[in-house]
């Protein structure tokens, strides 16, 4: 959230970390969006304002996760705020990896192979897709990508860079999805190369902080009952703001 005359990228007063936010260029990015129109506010003005006069704000996620978040945008903006849970499908055990996915990570050792999948609603520009191609190859490990192809191509492949399919041949794959977002994600192959390094080398801290997080999450996200009880409470939480009562979220 943007705080009128707040400093960009820094986290105004309250906020409950120093490490999940914005950074300063992508804030100034965000606050300098023009509309889809010559007049009027800019995006990040627009959002402020809907957030700031809406009667009650709905958010996926769960209070597990960011609750302390959930309870600064209550305080912050004085509306009631209601969790929809994580909203995950329910999974189909008899959807099985196609086989050629199954032959292709069974030529690499357990834990090998980086996936990345940026959502279902993420579209890079081109360069930004050449750069994080860039940065999957430099760590010289076998990759799976799923991604939809850049803005301005049809396809996967007539965006990537000269010679690098030769490069990766036999250890990088593509997947493509959908989406429709635009969304600034990569600084630099080499910052995305480190990063990932830290993560798949064996035995290093940073590596086991991860697993353990991944799977107390995991753990937690998957529990018996936990999305419908949660699509249960906020439906009730909709009847009764309908209906008047006032309950504390």
């Amino acid at each position: 959230m943007l705080v009128l005359d707040g400093e960009l990228g820094a986290p105004p007063p309250g906020y409950p970390s120093s490490k999940v936010l914005l950074c300063k260029q992508d804030a100034y990015s965000r606050n300098n969006l023009k509309p889809t129109i010559d007049v009027g506010p800019n995006l990040s003005e627009r959002f402020t304002t809907i957030l700031m006069n809406c009667d009650v704000v709905a958010i996926r996620t769960a209070r597990k996760i960011e609750g302390n978040f959930c309870d600064y945008i209550k305080k912050h903006c004085r509306k009631k705020v209601l969790l929809t849970g994580p909203m995950f499908p329910e999974p189909d055990e008899t959807i099985q990896l196609d086989e050629r996915r199954v032959k292709w990570l069974s030529g690499f050792e357990p834990d090998s192979v980086v996936f990345c999948a940026l959502g279902s609603q993420i579209i890079l520009e081109k360069d930004q897709f050449q750069e994080l191609c860039l940065g999957m190859e430099l760590t010289g490990s076998p990759f799976l990508v799923a991604v939809k192809p850049p803005r301005g191509s049809s396809t996967i492949q007539e965006a990537l860079s000269e010679g690098f399919e030769e490069r990766v041949k036999g250890r990088g794959g593509f997947w493509g999805r959908m989406g429709s977002t635009t969304i600034d994600i990569i600084s630099s192959k080499e910052s995305l190369r480190d990063a990932i390094n830290s993560v798949m080398k064996r035995d290093s801290e940073i590596r086991n902080l991860v697993k353990k997080n991944h799977t107390k999450w995991r753990e937690t996200l998957v529990s018996p009952g936990i999305m419908t009880d949660y699509v249960d409470n906020f439906l009730e939480s909709l009847k009764d703001l309908v209906s008047g009562t006032n309950h504390d979220s």
